[in-house]
């Protein structure tokens, strides 16, 4: 991370900041900040655009910032150990994402106001696929053997006398 100038052809100079190969333009209000819990840019005393945050808790969030809340893509670290990697809104899991259970074992899909929201993939701590699954707020819902269709886990009355009994008076 660090600041770069860039001149145009009417020699008027653009200050950036570069992460890696993207470098993010400041405007004239913007400024570079450096101290023990936050690096990044700030406007007028709060973060924006990008920035690394780390708080008493270990817990350490690098990614863009809007209005002193985590928005956009971004990479969250509990202990020094990645756990959710996507994009943010409002300081929460919203969008696309990756997040990492404490096995190892991660879900990559859709969230939605910090939960896993929607159809996503489940993964094993090797990065092999285990199994297509759909979330509505974090409670998992099962696919059909199809694939399409949803039946919610608040709904299946399994009981395997009730379909013995219906087998036999076929």
């Amino acid at each position: 991370m660090g600041i770069h100038k860039q001149g145009d052809k009417s020699k008027k100079l653009n200050y950036g900041l570069f992460i890696g190969p993207i470098v993010y333009f400041l405007e004239k209000d913007l400024q570079y900040v450096k101290n023990e819990n936050y690096e990044g840019t700030m406007k007028n005393g709060i973060k924006e655009l990008y920035g690394i945050f780390s708080d008493i808790n270990n817990e350490k969030y690098i990614g863009e910032w809007k209005n002193d809340k985590k928005n956009g893509k971004g990479r969250l670290y509990s202990k020094d150990k990645l756990i959710y990697e996507g994009e943010f809104k409002d300081n929460q899991f919203e969008g696309n994402g990756k997040f990492i259970m404490e096995d190892g074992n991660y879900y990559k899909g859709p969230f939605k106001n910090n939960y896993k929201h929607g159809k996503g993939k489940l993964f094993d701590k090797d990065n092999n696929f285990i199994k297509d699954v759909n979330y509505k707020y974090d409670k998992e819902e099962y696919l059909s053997s199809d694939g399409n269709d949803l039946i919610s886990n608040r709904n299946i009355n399994y009981n395997p006398k009730n379909i013995d009994e219906k087998k036999n008076h076929k």
